[in-house]
């Protein structure tokens, strides 16, 4: 009977580069994502990546297929993002990935009944320490090109440590408390700042529309403050509670590179962001890991009771002391 095997690792070495590409597609999507980048997407094309992975890591038993399932498995992130540097951390991250199909088919030829799982599981190590790197270092690529004041993340006024702000300068400011209810404009909140405005003497109050003339004139002069704040300008219709975000992320800016121009250049933070994010895919990774593995040993059983995959019963000589 004609071996099924080479067929069935020619289709998850495609399947795999597929979904790679895909979950690396993700991430250059999810680093253009204004604010926080949101991994949620990648996450789940890798989580893909690693079923098809295990699948394949039972068939490719040839050092040719586990050459090529190393590489395809990460070469699709320079699509995104070649450079230099990527390329050789994408080339290490496939050694990695070779490594780890070496544990995979030392122990697949150790044991003596076929466990997908405990198989696949020794080897998984090196196969999410390349993962990990290959996504940030395309990350750092990605992100080494943005404008500096783009890096800082940005500050939800109505959440979190902005929250926190607003409720101490509510203290100071009743006006600045509501932005953390209501999602006002920058015209609606500065004419709310400024409801009346009385000068002269007891008992002399401006006429209406006189009044009107002098509040629309301190608006005015209000914006033209908050334009050479942000370094654009400001017509009204944009809502206070993003606009004091956007001043807090440059003033931040200004304050770690200790310059306060918006070409200030803080050369750490790229690579800083990199490895942190690596610390966060990797035990993540993990995390994913025992589902990924579980949900390969379904697909190779279903496979294996649809009559795709057959096992067979061989004669293993072993060495011995008599």
């Amino acid at each position: 009977m004609l071996s099924r095997r080479p067929i069935i690792a020619l289709v998850l070495l495609f399947a795999v580069a597929g979904v790679a590409y895909l979950g690396f597609s993700a991430v250059a999507d999810a680093v253009r994502v204004d604010g926080a980048s949101v991994f949620v997407a990648p996450a789940l094309w890798f989580f893909m990546a690693l079923v098809l992975f295990a699948l394949g890591a039972l068939a490719w038993r040839e050092r040719a297929y586990q050459l090529v399932a190393s590489t395809v498995l990460v070469a699709p992130s320079l699509l995104f993002a070649l450079t230099l540097t990527h390329a050789a951390v994408t080339l290490i991250a496939s050694l990695s990935l070779f490594v780890g199909l070496l544990h995979v088919n030392h122990e697949l030829g150790a044991r003596i009944r076929l466990s997908l799982y405990r198989s696949v599981a020794v080897g998984m190590t090196p196969i999410l320490l390349a993962v990990s790197l290959a996504i940030s270092s395309q990350y750092y690529a990605h992100i080494n090109t943005l404008a500096w004041d783009q890096l800082v993340p940005s500050f939800d006024l109505a959440e979190g440590s902005g929250a926190w702000l607003l409720r101490v300068a509510g203290t100071l400011s009743p006006s600045l408390a509501t932005l953390q209810d209501r999602n006002l404009s920058v015209d609606t909140f500065l004419s709310e700042l400024r409801p009346a405005i009385e000068v002269g003497g007891p008992g002399e109050v401006l006429s209406t529309r006189v009044g009107e003339a002098v509040r629309q004139a301190e608006i005015i002069r209000s914006k033209i403050e908050l334009s050479r704040l942000l370094g654009r300008n400001v017509s009204g219709d944009e809502s206070m509670n993003a606009i004091l975000s956007e001043v807090l992320r440059k003033k931040t800016v200004a304050f770690v590179s200790g310059n306060a121009t918006d070409t200030a250049k803080v050369p750490f933070l790229p690579f800083f962001l990199a490895i942190l994010l690596f610390f966060t895919v990797f035990p993540i990774g993990s995390l994913l890991a025992p589902p990924a593995l579980s949900l390969a040993t379904l697909l190779f059983a279903f496979l294996v009771r649809s009559g795709v995959v057959t096992l067979k019963h061989v004669t293993v000589e072993q060495d011995v002391i008599v």
